[in-house]
This record gives C-alpha cells, structure tokens and sequence, in this order.
C-alpha cells in the first residue's frame, strides 16, 4: 500500500514539474498593456517575466554605446488578441537600468488581419493609459506623409483604405508617448508594431 501511495506521490510530482517546466519555456504573449507595462519599469522588475521565455536573448551593449544603450533584449512573441500573429518584442535598457524602448513588431500580414491589429490596439491603448494627454494621427501616401486627426487615421481603417504605405497613432502621455504603426511592404502585406 505504501508503494502505491509513494508512486501516486511521484507521478504527480513529476507531471507538475514538468507542467512548470513546459510554462517556461512557452513563447511570449505580447499584448499592448504589456508593452505599456514593461515600459515603465526598471528591469530588474521586468527580467523575470521575460528571461524564462522561448528564444530569449540579452545583449550586453559594446563599450562604444555603453554611455545610451546597457543592454538590449530580443525574444519571439505571440500576440494576444490573435494567436497566429507571430512578430518579436525588442527592449533597449538605459544604463540606469529603466526600460528605455519597448516594441512588439509581427512578422508580415494579410492587411486585414494588420488593420484589426491597429484597431484592437487603439482600444487596448486606451484602456490601459489612464493619462492620455493628446493623440495624433499620422499617413504616409504616395511617398507624402502627414499628420492628421485619429479619426482620418481610423476612417481610412474603416474604409478598408489602398493607397497607404504607413499610418499610426501616437498617444502622448504624462509619462511618455506610444504608438501603433502599420507599414505596408514592398509585397503588399503589412508589419504592425506597437511601442514606446
């Protein structure tokens, strides 16, 4: 009887080590009040979420940017909001240890699938920074670009819009500005990115 229970014991022991060990190594699931939320931290306070993730890698940065730039940080992420999106988060750490750049970056998409991005990120950007001071609208057409209202930028979202080759939104707050950016590529998919 004890074997049996001793066996039970270590059955279920190894399968929770093993469930722990998988968790770890699961990739990144970016998201942007993830991307605000690391963007205001030191990264001793941010490390331990990111390092045990698949396909981490820290960089200390060379002798000749150690002035700007500590370290930098690259691992494979997963978006939230649409599981087969897959791109890469990039940190920048200060030498004061602050998390200096922040950016979720996918792989290319279908436009449809980087228009819902933008838009699932607008309303992210919204909920998540409580102060908002400004936003700005920016369009990139026929190799001009300009700044406009956000509503143009997202009309031309709405509208399911052709003829442009970049459009963001930048969201300017009391503690630093963020944006949403779409770039179309030569092929005519799109790169979505989120950053600080």
């Amino acid at each position: 009887m004890l074997r049996r229970y001793l066996f039970s014991l270590f059955v279920i022991v190894t399968a929770v080590s093993c469930g722990k060990h998988k968790a770890e190594n699961e990739t990144y699931i970016a998201s942007a009040e993830k991307v605000i939320s690391l963007a205001n931290h030191d990264w001793a306070y941010s490390e331990p979420e990111l390092s045990n993730k698949e396909g981490y890698q820290y960089i200390t940065a060379p002798a000749n940017v150690a002035a700007q730039t500590k370290a930098t940080v690259s691992l494979p992420a997963i978006d939230d909001s649409n599981r087969t999106v897959k791109g890469e988060v990039n940190i920048e750490i200060a030498p004061s240890n602050f998390l200096a750049y922040t950016v979720f970056v996918t792989d290319p998409l279908p436009k449809s699938v980087a228009f819902a991005m933008m838009l699932n990120y607008h309303h992210e950007a919204l909920a998540n920074l409580a102060d908002i001071t400004s936003t700005l609208g920016g369009l990139v057409q026929n190799n001009w670009g300009g700044n406009l209202p956000v509503d143009s930028v997202l009309a031309r979202i709405y509208s399911n819009a052709d003829d442009c080759s970049q459009l963001n939104i930048i969201y300017f707050t009391t503690h630093g500005r963020f944006s949403a950016n779409l770039f179309r590529q030569n092929d005519g998919s799109y790169r979505f990115d989120f950053r600080n």
